[in-house]
C-alpha cells in the first residue's frame, strides 16, 4: 500500500499537482517508518521523494532536513562512497544553490562528482550531470575561470562516448562557448557556435528550431564581436524559419524579431529596427 501511494505520489509530482502528491508522499513515508524503520532504503527514498516535492513548491525549510536524513541513511546502511549517496549529495546541491548557499553547494557537488567518479566512472552520465551543477554553480557567482574546465570536460566525455553529432554533445558544446561568451573571449566561442550549428544542420536539418537556435547563438556572438552583416544574415535566417515552423503568433517568433532588431539598431538602421520592435 505504502508502494501505491508513494507510486501515485511520483505521478501527481511528475505532473506538477504537488498539493496531490504531498499528502501520498507523507503517508508512504509515515507507513514505512512503523512498519521497516528508518534504517531501510525505501524509508530513504520517501524523504529523498518529499524532499524533492518541497524544494519544487521552494519549501526549501522543508526539503533540507528530509534531503539530510535521507543522506545519513544512505551513509550508515551503505557507506558514504554508495550509488545511493551521490544522488542525495546532488539533491542537497542544488537546493543550496537555490539557497544561494554557495559554499555548502559547492562541497556537495564536489563529493557527488568524486562518488560518482570512483563508483560509476567519468563516463557516466551521473557523473557528467554533477560536473554541470558545479559549472553552473560558479557561472551563478561568474567565477568563469572555474567553469571552463567542466565544460571542457563533460565536452571530451561526451565526444568519446557519444560522438560529435549526437545532441548531448551540441549542448555541451553550446554551454562552453556560453562561459567563453561571459569571459568576452568570443573568439574561442565562434568555432564551437559554429559547430553546433553545422550539427544540427546535418542532424535535424535546418527546418528545425534546434537549427533556429544554433544561429541565433552564432549571430549573438557575431553581434558581440561586431561584425554585424555576418550577425544581421543568420538572425534573418534564424526568422525565417521560425516563422515557417511555427508561425508568427509565438514567442519564439517575437524573441527572433527582437534579435534582429537589436543588430539593425546597433549599425544605425533604426526604421528596420522599430519595424521589427
Amino acid at each position: 500500500y505504502a508502494n501505491s501511494c508513494n507510486f501515485l505520489g511520483l505521478v501527481y509530482y511528475n505532473l506538477r499537482q504537488y498539493d496531490k502528491a504531498e499528502p501520498l508522499y507523507l503517508e508512504a513515508k509515515q507507513i514505512r517508518e512503523k512498519t521497516i524503520g528508518k534504517e531501510n532504503s525505501d524509508y530513504a527514498y520517501s524523504c529523498s521523494n518529499l524532499g524533492a516535492l518541497y524544494k519544487a513548491k521552494e519549501e526549501y525549510e522543508k526539503a533540507e532536513p528530509l534531503y539530510l536524513e535521507a543522506k545519513q541513511i544512505w551513509d550508515k546502511v551503505f557507506g558514504k562512497e554508495s550509488p545511493n549517496s551521490a544522488p542525495t549529495c546532488y539533491n542537497l546541491a542544488n537546493l543550496y544553490r537555490a539557497l544561494k548557499q554557495y559554499e555548502k553547494a559547492e562541497a556537495q557537488y564536489l563529493e557527488a562528482m568524486r562518488i560518482f567518479a570512483k563508483v560509476l566512472g567519468k563516463e557516466n552520465p551521473a557523473y557528467l550531470t554533477s560536473c554541470y551543477g558545479l559549472a553552473f554553480l560558479y557561472h551563478d557567482q561568474a567565477l568563469y575561470d572555474r567553469e571552463e574546465p567542466l565544460f571542457l570536460e563533460v565536452k571530451q566525455i561526451r565526444e568519446k562516448v557519444l560522438g560529435k553529432e549526437h545532441p548531448d554533445y551540441a549542448t555541451s558544446c553550446v554551454y562552453l562557448a556560453d562561459c567563453y561568451q561571459d569571459m568576452g573571449q568570443y573568439e574561442k566561442a565562434d568555432p564551437l557556435y559554429k559547430e553546433v550549428r553545422q550539427i544540427q544542420e546535418k542532424v535535424v536539418g535546418k527546418n528545425h528550431l534546434d537549427y533556429v537556435a544554433a544561429c541565433s547563438n552564432l549571430a549573438l556572438n557575431y553581434e558581440k564581436m561586431g561584425e554585424y552583416k555576418k550577425a544581421e544574415q543568420l538572425y534573418v535566417e534564424a526568422k525565417k524559419i521560425c516563422v515557417e515552423v511555427e508561425g508568427k503568433e509565438n514567442s519564439g517568433y517575437a524573441l527572433n524579431c527582437m534579435n534582429l532588431a537589436s543588430c539593425y539598431q546597433n549599425m544605425g538602421q533604426n526604421k528596420k529596427a522599430e519595424l521589427l520592435y
